[in-house]
């Protein structure tokens, strides 16, 4: 999965701006997020990303080979969920 650019903007404005969600009105949501984006177009810089798609799969082999590692067991588990819809 991946987030991409604006994934990652709104990921930011989720933690720095509406959180915690204590607005007394829309104004007040509007007037903290355009306060939020001039701040934060002084000091936006790109992300400059290490961690690839190989590294991913390679760290979670390493995980699922651990013995004592909790997701180690999906490989020899099979789990069924089962969904009941009642009508009314």
């Amino acid at each position: 999965m991946s987030f991409g650019g604006s994934g990652i903007y709104f990921s930011v404005i989720q933690r720095k701006v509406l959180t915690p969600n204590d607005f007394a009105d829309l104004g007040e949501v509007e007037e903290r997020l355009l306060a939020f984006e001039r701040r934060y177009e002084q000091s936006a810089a790109p992300f400059e990303w290490k961690f690839t798609r190989s590294d991913l799969a390679l760290l979670m082999k390493k995980l699922a080979d651990k013995p004592d590692y909790p997701g180690s067991r999906l490989r020899s588990h099979r789990y069924v969920i089962e969904i009941t819809v009642q009508s009314t």
